[in-house]
């Protein structure tokens, strides 16, 4: 599925590189920008996919899937640290929320409801 879906990006994007002569631009890029188009395909994809079959193979679907709700907020502590972004009050308050909602959403239903007694089946 990851292979194929790549391969349909890679399809969408190509006319739009054509059109636009992508290909002239990449004489352009200096060291850091080679750089970062490495690390955008070995890391943020090569390596994050990987890491997402890992924890499929080892926790239940439902359980690693709701850690995607981490990504905005370490996306926006890595723009904080890496290219000095502004912290806001909302930004703040809109990163407690998501990890708050990723912390419940791990915990299993029996962590907020009680089973009360045993109700025997009706006749």
């Amino acid at each position: 599925a990851t292979a194929w879906s790549m391969t349909a990006g890679v399809a969408m994007l190509a006319p739009l590189f054509v059109a636009t002569r992508g290909w002239t631009e990449l004489p352009k890029l200096t060291g850091t920008g080679w750089l970062a188009v490495v690390f955008l395909g070995v890391g943020c994809s090569g390596a994050a996919y990987l890491l997402w079959y890992r924890a499929l193979e080892r926790v239940e679907l439902s359980r690693v899937a709701v850690l995607l709700y981490l990504e905005p907020p370490l996306a926006f502590l890595a723009a904080v640290v890496l290219l000095g972004e502004r912290v806001t009050m909302m930004t703040i308050v809109g990163g407690i929320v998501v990890v708050l909602s990723v912390a419940v959403a791990q915990k299993p239903p029996s962590a907020f409801f009680r089973r009360s007694a045993e109700i025997p089946p009706a006749d």
